[in-house]
């Protein structure tokens, strides 16, 4: 459904993982571990956000930049690369 790229991380939304969750999410640090989470939409931030352990990860809808906030601080990571299949034109 949506994939980023950041200098600091890539991330991608799918549908749905093997267990039926919707908007799973998967977040690869260039830097640590793969973070795997599930994410709700936030129709007033056009945003998927997802929280795993104590940070919130929100991924901008419009534009692929990743926000990560934990431990009171907050790591804003534009989109260097996103593609949005709801944002591809049908091809006809």
């Amino acid at each position: 459904m949506l994939k980023t790229a950041t200098a600091k991380s890539k991330t991608t939304i799918c549908g749905k993982n093997s267990s039926g969750e919707d908007n799973y999410t998967v977040t690869r640090p260039n830097a640590g571990a793969t973070v795997d989470m599930v994410a709700d939409y936030d129709p007033g931030l056009d945003a998927f956000v997802a929280k795993k352990n104590d940070a919130t990860y929100i991924l901008e809808a419009y534009n692929g930049s990743l926000t990560v906030r934990k431990s009171g601080s907050t790591d804003r990571q534009v989109s260097k690369d996103w593609l949005s299949l709801d944002n591809e034109p049908d091809g006809d």
